[in-house]
Formats: structure tokens, sequence, C-alpha cells
């Protein structure tokens, strides 16, 4: 076992170390931690891995002693402390008003460590019309919700978020990037982007095509899809095309043709409903001549999902299916009687839910209303016919035949009338 450190007496920002702590952590066991005490005052056991790799520097709370009523951090101005609640303690957090007037609770921490500038809302409604971030020159507000439409020095444009652009996390449309990518490359010789999104999303794209051990391999490689040689050689090339077809955080890698190969004219960047419309187990409806997968046409005409795939499984007209909900209704041709599945479950006596899961699932005509999905033969006076048959003849409904033949009756007990007729009193003849 390793021998443990002794960093007792030495200093970690504002702690200074006093001694060696024993603490239980469960099963008759312990871990040594150390007992610290800050420059305010306080004391505070801490971790030794936290105090040597610079994780933890004070106790926290004396953070919180430089902050004052008035003072300003950005554009917010502390008014006042407040106590918040967090399971069995309190925390303090600073009520701050911002120069557009909004106010807003801060921790401490936030405040002086990292900075918070603003309430946030009053950098979304900034005006960035003409002004000039990095490389980028802003053009106009874009349709989406907090972006804007910019032009980089090298002539292409794209949207970019407004946050971005305020906080200097976007310089230009990507060739920055590129150019400092260079830059190291000629330095070093690598491409100093490994774990980074582009880098994982290459090196993802790469096993599911080419690595058997890979979970989604029987997806892909096993179906004979591959990476072409210029992305999979090099990790650069997969990158400048990258940066020059649009790429960016929230979108991801997407072939156009799903049963080819990862290539640059075969893939684009799209968005997670785009991707989600381009797989091979869409079901792609035409309707008037046009082709969506269901889901884009649920988009498209605000009918759900669900709805749509029951009506199409149900056998619904072409020109019907994208009424709206409520509207249509099914219609059911048995003999030479047209009605809806409502109208037949009341005059034959079984459920509406029935008739349409046996219609939907292809049975037509008396079948429908047969017991069990069943034609049910019956012999009478030698004479064999179905249930369904037997009640055209008689005139007794369906459902009072199968009720009769349920609780056993055979013969001519299944067919005697219900107004005490007798069968010889009946017009027809066995």
């Amino acid at each position: 076992m390793r021998k443990l450190r002794d960093i007792t007496g030495e200093r970690f920002g504002k702690l200074t170390v006093l001694n060696a702590v024993r603490v239980p952590i469960g099963d008759g066991k312990f871990r040594t931690k150390w007992n610290c005490i800050c420059d305010c005052g306080k004391q505070k056991v801490v971790d030794g891995s936290s105090l040597t790799s610079g994780k933890t520097k004070t106790c926290n709370g004396c953070l919180q002693v430089d902050i004052s009523i008035g003072q300003q951090f950005g554009k917010l101005t502390v008014i006042k402390s407040v106590k918040i609640h967090e399971k069995n303690s309190y925390r303090t957090m600073w009520e701050c008003r911002c120069e557009c007037g909004n106010i807003r609770l801060v921790r401490g921490t936030i405040l002086q460590k990292r900075g918070s500038h603003s309430c946030g809302k009053c950098m979304k409604s900034q005006n960035l019309t003409r002004r000039r971030f990095e490389r980028l020159l802003v053009l106009e507000n874009a349709k989406e919700d907090g972006y804007w439409k910019c032009v980089c020095d090298c002539g292409t444009t794209s949207t970019v978020h407004y946050t971005s652009l305020l906080r200097g996390i976007t310089k230009s449309c990507g060739c920055l990037a590129i150019e400092l990518l260079k830059e190291r490359n000629k330095a070093s010789g690598t491409h100093h982007m490994t774990n980074t999104r582009l880098h994982n999303i290459w090196d993802t794209m790469k096993a599911r095509c080419h690595r058997q051990n890979s979970k989604d391999y029987k997806n892909y490689g096993a179906r004979g899809i591959t990476v072409c040689e210029e992305w999979r050689n090099k990790f650069e090339n997969f990158y400048q095309w990258a940066i020059e077809n649009g790429y960016e955080e929230h979108l991801t890698l997407d072939r156009k043709d799903v049963n080819g190969n990862y290539k640059p004219t075969n893939c684009r960047w799209a968005t997670t409903k785009e991707q989600g419309n381009n797989t091979r187990y869409n079901r792609y409806i035409t309707i008037n001549g046009e082709t969506n997968t269901i889901a884009e046409w649920s988009q498209i005409t605000g009918i759900g999902p669900k709805a749509l795939r029951y009506r199409i499984e149900s056998g619904w007209d072409e020109n019907d299916l994208l009424l709206p909900v409520g509207v249509h209704k099914v219609y059911i041709t048995v003999g030479n009687e047209t009605k809806t599945i409502k109208e037949w479950s009341r005059e034959k006596g079984i459920s509406d839910t029935v008739i349409s899961k046996r219609y939907k699932s292809g049975i037509r005509g008396e079948d429908l209303f047969a017991y069990n999905r069943k034609i049910i033969l019956v012999e009478i006076d030698g004479v064999t016919k179905s249930l369904s048959d037997w009640s055209k003849e008689t005139g007794i409904r369906l459902t009072t035949l199968l009720q009769r033949y349920n609780k056993g009756k055979r013969g001519k007990d299944l067919i005697v009338q219900t107004k005490k007729r007798t069968i010889e009193q009946l017009s027809w003849d066995f």
C-alpha cells in the first residue's frame, strides 16, 4: 500500500493544513482527510486530492465576505443577500439588478470567480446588426430565435447564436480554426483535436463501419457500408469538409442515401429531426403526388403520427387520410348496406373496437360480425349453414343466435322465434 504523504503545515490557496483526520466510510474502514484552517478563520475537512489538484482553495464561505451591497459586477449591482433553502441547509444568494432593470439571483462564487456580466435577457434583446466580432460581420437577424446571419471575411455566410458572438466563442465561419489547425500541425505534426465533438463523430463513424466489435457494426459495416479512403485515413480531410459544409455543434452527420457510404457527396449536417426522417425504417406515404414520412405528414398537417398510422393501416381512402381528427368516419359495406362502424356495432351488438380491429386485419363481409372471427356452421334438419346465413333466413339477429349457440342450444332450439311462434308457422322450409 502506498504511503500517505504528510502535508501538515502546507498551504493550498487560502487553506493551511492543520492535521490528518480519519473519516469512517463504512464496513469498519476509514479514509484519511485533512483538517484545514482558512484565512478567514473557519476550519474545513478536505480530501487530500482536492487540495493537491487545486480544486479546493478556500472554505467557500469566505468568498462571500468580500461582496457588499451596492457592489457592481459588470452590468449587475448587488441589492441584498437572500437565504435559499437547499435540502437540510441554506445557501446565500445575492439579488442583483441589471442595467436593463431586470432582477436576478446570483451565487457569490459566480460573481467573484467567473463574473456574471448581465441578467442574460438584455443580451438577447441587443441589436447586433453591422457589428463586428473578430472575422464575422453581422448582417441581419435570422428567422431562428436568438440567431444572427453573419458574413465572414472569407466571404462565407453562416448563422450564429447571439451568446456565441457576445462571449467570443464563435470568431469566424470556421476558417480561423482551419488556419490554426494547420499551424499547429506544422509545428507538432498532430491536429490536437482528440476528444473534441467533431473528432468523436469521425471516430464513431469509422468504428461502426470497420470495427466488428462495435455494437452498431451489424447496422453499418455488416450491410456493406464503408467510409471513403479520403476520410478514413486522415481526420483533417473530414474536418475541413465539415467546416466548409455548415458544421455546427447542434447538428449531426447524416447520409442522404441511407444505404450509401460515408463520403463527401453522400453526407450532410442535419438536425436530429431531419435525421430521424431519413432512416431505412421510415415508412413513406404518397398523398396527392407528394411523398413524405408519417412524421413529416404529421408536422405538415398537425395530425398526430399515431392517428395517421391508424388511418393508413385501417385502409382509409387516400383523399381522407389528412382530414382533421373527428371529421372522417369509416364506412363499411356488407351486402347492399353501407354503414359506419358505430352503426354496425349498434345493429350487430358487437363492440365497435372489435369490428374496427377485424376490418383493419383484412376481414370483410359478414365475417366481420362472426363470433371469434370464425364462420360457425350449424346443422338443422339435415341442412348445414353458417350462423350468419341462418340469421338472414330466419330474421333473427346474429348476436341472438351466437348467444344461444354459446349456451349450448342446437337444432331447432337455436332458431326458435322470440314471439312465441312455432317453426311450422314460419314461411320458410327446412
